[in-house]
């Protein structure tokens, strides 16, 4: 399909001057805009991008180059909203490492205390030891005592039954004596009495 030349250069010739000026001037003000809008788009983004890799490198300190940014939170728009999520996001992410941190420490805390009180476990055990092997020394030398005292009254008692068995054959023989010197008293006084009738 062609065109025909003599349509085209009507169509041209029907354009005035004042038309094409404003056509001109109208898109050196889009292009202006666009200058001075983009920008104030593309800033933002960029500052909501470096926020980001802060975050993710666990940096929760702000950005005294970012400051500005944070004050767009507060606007309207949907760049407000990104830095009003990016600051909630931020707080967040800090109150769960200051919560990650205490239970650290204390778990830290327990474990220390744990330690202490294994510690003092051993130590009450190793003292219970050397009681139970005091109390078994102890109990060994009672044992002992108590043997060498039952030797002892068997000896006492052995020689209590040999003084007896000995007190008895005296007496015995002290009896045969006395019978003895008895008889013999008894002949002399009759040997004295025939010697007083001769």
């Amino acid at each position: 399909m062609t065109f025909p030349t003599e349509d085209l250069n009507a169509i041209v010739n029907e354009i005035s001057w004042p038309q094409l000026v404003g056509g001109i001037l109208t898109t050196l003000a889009i292009l202006i805009g666009m200058f001075f809008t983009i920008p104030s788009i593309t800033r933002p983004i960029s500052g909501v991008a470096k926020a980001l890799s802060r975050l993710a490198s666990l940096n929760l300190t702000p950005d005294p180059s970012l400051h500005w940014i944070e004050k767009q939170k507060q606007e309207n728009t949907e760049i407000g909203g990104m830095v009003a999520s990016l600051v909630n996001l931020r707080n967040e992410i800090g109150n769960a490492m200051g919560n990650l941190k205490q239970s650290v420490d204390s778990t830290t805390s327990t474990a220390k205390n744990l330690e202490e009180l294994t510690h003092q476990s051993n130590d009450e055990a190793e003292k219970s030891k050397q009681a139970v092997h005091f109390v078994t020394n102890i109990v060994t030398s009672s044992l002992d005592s108590i043997n060498h005292a039952n030797r002892s009254v068997e000896e006492v008692s052995h020689a209590a039954n040999m003084t007896a068995t000995s007190a008895t054959e005296g007496a015995q023989a002290s009896s045969a004596t006395a019978t003895i010197s008895q008889n013999a008293v008894n002949g002399v006084q009759q040997f004295i009495g025939k010697l007083s009738t001769v």
